[in-house]
């Protein structure tokens, strides 16, 4: 039985460069889910000085669980681009706008984007954009290779 490779000597490195667009695309979202679950841990540990946001303790708690559940959102993206990327990328594009507006809202823009905020800010906003960009390109490939994975 022929092979896609067999008929097309393009197939395999087609099929290498839609694998290198979904591990991108689902990279992405996998490392945004990681630095929701890391930044609270570091205000836990102190990485941040909690006294210098006057937080109410319970506020402190609901904060930590809704930077666990985008976490958890974003994962659970991650593993959906691996069989479609451009949804789950858009998802988090909308997702992470309003996660950023809600953060500038609560917070105020001069707590959030201190030590280091903005660059985190912008290195994620632009990694999402390169994502949606990386689908689009996964979604052409597999246009003009219908049978390729």
């Amino acid at each position: 039985m022929a092979t896609a490779s067999d008929r097309d000597p393009n197939a395999s490195s087609n099929a290498e460069q839609a694998r290198r667009l979904l591990n991108q695309v689902s990279g992405v979202l996998f490392a945004v889910a990681a630095f929701n679950f890391l930044i609270p841990l570091g205000l836990i540990l102190g990485m941040t000085d909690w006294r210098e946001l006057n937080p109410v303790p319970t506020m402190v708690i609901i904060s930590v669980v809704l930077f666990a559940g985008v976490g958890a959102l974003f994962i659970g993206l991650g593993v959906w681009a691996r069989r479609r990327p451009l949804p789950p990328v858009v998802i988090g594009v909308v997702v992470y706008v309003a996660w950023l507006i809600e953060g500038l809202v609560t917070t105020g823009p001069e707590k959030m984007m201190a030590a280091g905020g903005r660059y985190l800010v912008i290195g994620v906003a632009a990694a999402l954009i390169y994502s949606v960009v990386a689908a689009n390109k996964y979604n052409k490939l597999k246009r003009a290779v219908p049978d390729q994975h």
